[in-house]
């Protein structure tokens, strides 16, 4: 589900868990930017708030609540953003409040276009999912997000 206010773009998911794969749930510390989420199924959601079909806001979340995000790949950007996580030994559930400011400087008006991706990678083997053969769409291939 993907939505918005004034302040906030908004993101929630519920994913199913795999049988024989790791059921970490939620961490009880405080969260911290760029971690390391190769061993975690994961959800990215990446965003092309000036449709030029190159660059992109990208977020990640694993199954614990740990985050990753860069901006036109570069992890030295980090943003405010909020993300709460909730698990059972059958799912996982992700929500994410992303401020518009860190975003845009001007908020986004009624018929504004983004690009958007979401996608979830699951590990289904006990192996970590390698950063370097996760395939993340272009921007030019995301799907448009009327405001």
């Amino acid at each position: 589900m993907l939505c918005y206010d004034a302040e906030h773009l908004y993101f929630a998911a519920s994913f199913p868990r795999a049988k024989g794969v790791r059921t970490d749930g939620p961490i009880q510390r405080e969260r911290r930017y760029d971690e390391d989420l190769a061993d975690f199924d994961r959800v990215n959601l990446s965003v092309d708030i000036d449709r030029d079909y190159v660059t992109s806001f990208n977020f990640a979340v694993d199954q614990r609540g740990c985050t990753s995000e860069a901006c036109w790949n570069d992890s030295s950007w980090n943003p405010r953003w909020l993300v709460a996580v909730d698990a059972d030994k059958t799912s996982w559930r992700v929500e994410v409040a992303i401020p518009l400011d860190e975003l845009t400087p001007v908020a986004p008006q009624r018929g504004t276009a983004w690009g958007l991706e979401s996608r979830g990678l699951f590990r289904r083997r006990r192996r970590k999912l390698d950063p370097s053969r996760v395939r993340h769409a272009a921007p030019r291939k995301f799907r448009p997000l009327a405001i």
